[in-house]
């Protein structure tokens, strides 16, 4: 029985010994978590270490009881010091001689083997594999990678070593880094191979994990890159405001890290110019990439890395959107020296495109580019014993062969379904295209529709542009195709508008517009029925876009209650502080403080029960049409750049599409080339010579040129509802058509016919406040605002008389005021010094229904002379691109002592559109070129007529030239005359101009155009 108890107690504790070695085995298993072979190098390396611990620790047991064995000897024999000593000694000798020794023979071998092991970690593993091209050797990677995370069981208690170590907050910590790595390796191959959506799930996920309590020290760090691939994804789909909401996440960040990483710095900036972008913000997203490109060339980073590469590749492509040719050149010159030691990258296809791109608009525009042309020494050869070949041909040939090696690079890499391929594809089908080769180019966008279409939801903008160029390649084309292109252009606008701001709409659209003017010109070109009925559709939904949307917007915070309407007026005022920021970077910090009130009082609009977003396909041609009485006509004129046939090539077409009651379809009718009206519009001659024989002498001739074509549709019309474009906006209307029996109304769109008035079923007044007669040379002693460059020179020119005083205005105003007086009206009139920009800001708005300035107005054209060279990067951004910022009016400075910018007697029109006119029925700006302005598409002028729409004033009477002022008293006398006696302001200013007319020629007249 003793024999077989010491038997068990043998093998019991050999199995003991046993399990205690399967533990220690497994929990290096476990800490080693071996990948691929330097893995489990790594894992043998930790093996040896922990059996060389576990027999050390035995023999270090072993001879810590001989130690006592020999210590309690030598107390019973009598304690000798110097055997204690030799004891120690021998003790401590026994046990370090082991550990030296190993780390002698082994050190080096585990380090280099750790090193290995972690070269392989999923996400620096995967983006390795990706930034060498191969994208489905990288998937397979990280899939398995992240197959091995998400299936992890937990320890089992059976390892009860490995079991302690995992409830350590470090191997939890580590456990939470390595799932996290694994999550955002797999995102990062789903989002290069086109699966969006499962990508931005995962980013998510990652985003989740970094803020869990173990990675709250490194919480900046973990959760700058998913926030970065989010923001890219959502700007993919054309989510703009999504984007931007990670963007900041991601600016707040920045905050935490240190000034040091500057790669997550750049990686931001690179952000947030790429939604500036897709927004339509060139400008911005060119100055920001120039910006970034000196941030790195500055901060000493490699300057022959992947990433100063990819730098170089964006700021050419925005440099190329704002024509910068030669910057582009230098810009690809660097690119090309890099790029050929980077073949083996996805960045190396990159460069090809933009490459091609640049040299297929150099080929075309006769621009100088040789030096991109790379030719190998057998080029050189053969090309001696060739026909000599045109620069064009040799850049279209270099072209071509860019795209088609990266198309190459690409298939190899990446393979047919990814992202990449797509987008080298699409290049070469506009290359073939533009060359004229539709057949190839018809072909090249039938398989890319085929590749994209089951993932059109997460490629909007590549995937609309694919469809558009469809049209061009096809000779019918279907229903459903036109409607789905259509559909995919206004779901984008209706996504992301109502998070835009006033400012960024405007640039939107003008991105937008040019996806309309291809469907229109498509229309146009094919002139039905059915097309007349879609044009006209979309001119409706189109046609000032931007300002609809932010009319109705202030309508309805007109009626939102009171603490809406504060925080929407403050953030109005607060734009209007831009003006005098003189510090760029807190320029930049308020812009974005403003940007981000914006977006947050929309968020609370949107959460409004009675709020609606502004729907730009709510109104359509039947409506219209619906609206009109028999004897009306709706005309809506586009101007199109195109070809009417074959032999011309293409250029601005005119167009007008006209409806009547009994209209089964608009009716699509050619009208003029817009060379032609520019050659007859530039007349020799100062402005009352060159308008006296346009509107005079020469007036038969102008009528033919525009609206010859139109005359036989407007037989027995009574009105007539005309919204014009592009050079229209500079014709007098008014004047050439004084003599015809209708009455011609201007429309901003005739959307309008239907599209519900504020005012309309209030009663009347007749309450106007006058302004006149103004102290322009109070002006002089004001202080100079940030836009030093417009008060210097409206300074200059009161000085030298362009802004002198204008006499007559203080007898049209004192005449209005007699004039409402004998009617019984309510007049309040402000003259001299009292006619200031702090009187007319404080005016109460909601008391006057007309409102009369008799002043100076102004508009510069953009690089006029009155701008200097002194322009610095903020003025140019905000001034010399916006004409909203180089129009206004003048009127005086009331506290000539103080500094007190809003009272400088400069009002542009900037500041004028963040006013509230929402209660004026009629505006008179009795001043040179108040109409005038920067002609912006669809848009129509950006100047003082636009900042008056905006500030909600219904009608308005605009100049189109320098005015005199003595005539502009009679005209208005006679104006207000009939309108006190209960005409309408068309009417009266009909009359007044016909009066006009019969003493003085167009000049002095037929500047006046009443805007509805």
């Amino acid at each position: 029985m003793k024999e077989k108890f010491s038997n068990f107690l043998f093998f019991a504790g050999l199995a003991l010994v046993l399990y205690l070695i399967v533990n220690v085995i497994h929990v290096i298993w476990y800490i080693a978590d071996p990948e691929g072979f330097w893995g489990f190098a790594y894992f043998t390396e930790l093996l040896r270490v922990g059996f060389l611990v576990v027999v050390i620790l035995l023999f270090a047991l072993f001879l810590i009881f001989v130690f006592f064995g020999m210590l309690i000897s030598s107390f019973k024999n009598g304690f000798k010091k110097g055997d204690f000593f030799k004891l120690l000694g021998m003790l401590a000798c026994v046990l370090i001689m082991p550990f030296v020794n190993y780390l002698f023979s082994n050190g080096i071998s585990l380090y280099i083997t750790k090193q290995l092991a972690d070269k392989y970690e999923h996400l620096e593993r995967t983006e390795d594999l990706v930034n060498r091209g191969e994208i489905l050797k990288a998937c397979k990677y990280a899939e398995k990678a992240f197959n091995k995370e998400v299936n992890r069981t937990p320890v089992s208690f059976l390892f009860f070593l490995s079991k302690l170590y995992s409830n350590t907050r470090f191997d939890k910590t580590q456990r939470l880094t390595t799932r996290y790595g694994a999550y955002l390796s797999y995102a990062h191959c789903l989002k290069n191979s086109g699966s969006s959506g499962e990508a931005e799930e995962l980013y998510k996920q990652a985003m989740t994990l970094s803020n869990s309590d173990l990675l709250q020290e490194q919480k900046a760090s973990f959760l700058s890159y998913p926030l970065l691939a989010l923001a890219e994804l959502n700007l993919q789909k054309g989510e703009y405001y999504k984007a931007e909401q990670y963007f900041e996440e991601l600016e707040e960040l920045h905050e935490e890290l240190t000034v040091d990483d500057i790669y997550y710095q750049i990686q931001g900036r690179m952000l947030f110019s790429d939604r500036a972008l897709r927004v339509g913000d060139f400008s911005k997203s060119a100055r920001i990439n120039m910006e970034t490109l000196r941030m790195y060339e500055d901060s000493g980073l490699n300057t022959e890395s992947r990433n100063y590469l990819g730098l170089l590749l964006i700021a050419t492509l925005t440099e190329m959107h704002m024509n910068r040719f030669g910057s582009v050149q230098e810009l690809l010159k660097k690119a090309q020296i890099i790029a050929e030691d980077k073949k083996d990258t996805p960045l190396y296809f990159n460069f090809l495109i933009v490459k091609g791109n640049f040299l297929t608009w150099a080929a075309e525009n006769d621009y100088e580019a040789s030096v991109l042309i790379q030719r190998s020494w057998w080029d050189n050869i053969r090309a001696v014993f060739e026909e000599k070949k045109t620069l064009k041909l040799q850049l279209l040939q270099e072209a071509e062969k860019s795209y088609s090696a990266a198309l190459d690079v690409v298939i190899d890499k990446a393979g047919k379904n990814s992202y990449q391929y797509v987008s080298v594809l699409r290049q070469l089908g506009n290359f073939y295209y533009q060359i004229g080769d539709n057949k190839r180019a018809g072909e090249l966008i039938e398989e890319l529709q085929t590749i994209l279409s089951p993932v059109r939801s997460e490629n909007k903008d590549l995937y609309n542009d694919i469809l558009l160029s469809s049209l061009a390649s096809r000779k019918e084309v279907e229903e459903e195709l036109l409607n789905e292109i259509e559909d995919q252009i206004f779901d984008q606008v209706a996504s992301n508008f109502i998070f835009l701001t006033e400012e960024e709409k405007e640039s939107f659209v003008s991105k937008t517009e040019k996806r309309i003017i291809f469907l229109n010109s498509y229309y146009v070109s094919e002139n039905g029925p059915e097309s007349a009925k879609r044009l006209y559709n979309n001119i409706l939904a189109t046609k000032q876009l931007a300002l609809n949307s932010n009319q109705h917007l202030r309508r309805f915070i007109s009626g939102a209650p009171k603490n809406i309407q504060t925080e929407y007026h403050q953030l109005l005022k607060n734009k209007e502080e831009i003006l005098y920021t003189t510090n760029e970077e807190k320029l930049r910090s308020t812009s974005s403080e403003i940007t981000e009130k914006e977006r947050e009082l929309k968020l609370k609009l949107v959460t409004m029960n009675s709020f609606s977003p502004f729907d730009p396909r709510g109104v359509t041609w039947e409506q219209v049409r619906d609206s009109l009485e028999p004897t009306e006509v709706a005309i809506e004129i586009i101007n199109l750049p195109l070809k009417l046939s074959r032999e011309e090539g293409e250029e601005v077409n005119y167009f007008a599409l006209v409806l009547k009651k009994e209209s089964e379809y608009p009716e699509l009718i050619h009208l003029f080339r817009e060379k032609d009206l520019e050659d007859f519009m530039n007349k020799e001659g100062n402005v009352q010579e060159r308008m006296d024989v346009m509107y005079g002498s020469q007036k038969t001739e102008f009528l033919d040129i525009i609206w010859q074509p139109l005359s036989h549709e407007l037989e027995d019309s009574s009105n007539v509802y005309l919204s014009i474009s592009g050079l229209l906006h500079m014709v007098s209307f008014p004047a050439l058509l004084l003599d015809q029996p209708y009455e011609m109304h201007l429309l901003g769109s005739t959307r309008d016919l239907i599209t519900p008035n504020p005012t309309e079923g209030q009663e009347k007044k007749n309450h106007i406040a006058l302004f006149g007669d103004a102290a322009f040379g109070s002006i002089n002693k004001s202080d100079v605002r940030s836009f030093s460059s417009l008060d210097n020179q409206i300074k200059k020119g009161l000085e030298s008389g362009l802004f002198n005083d204008l006499q007559y205005t203080r007898q049209e105003v004192d005449t209005i005021e007699r004039i409402f007086n004998s009617a019984n009206g309510m007049v309040s009139k402000w003259v001299g010094e009292k006619a200031s920009e702090k009187t007319f800001r404080d005016l109460n708005k909601d008391k006057y229904n007309i409102i009369h300035l008799a002043t100076h107005g102004f508009y510069f054209k953009k690089n006029s002379s009155v701008f200097s060279s002194t322009f610095d990067m903020m003025n140019q951004n905000f001034l010399e691109d916006n004409s909203m910022f180089r129009s206004g009016i003048l009127l005086s400075r009331e506290d000539v002592t103080g500094s007190v910018k809003e009272s400088d007697g400069i009002i542009t029109a900037f500041e004028l559109s963040k006013m509230d006119f929402g209660g004026v029925d009629l505006m008179v700006l009795s001043a040179c070129e108040t109409a005038r302005g920067d002609i912006s598409g669809g848009e129509g002028v950006f100047g003082l007529q636009r900042a008056l729409k905006l500030a909600g004033v219904k009608d308005q009477i605009v100049s189109l030239w320098q005015v005199p002022d003595k005539e502009t008293s009679i005209l208005f006398k006679i104006f207000y005359e009939n309108l006190i006696n209960g005409h309408s302001p068309y009417k009266s200013l009909n009359i007044a101009q016909r009066e006009m007319a019969l003493e003085h020629s167009p000049f002095y007249w037929a500047g006046f155009v009443l805007l509805e």
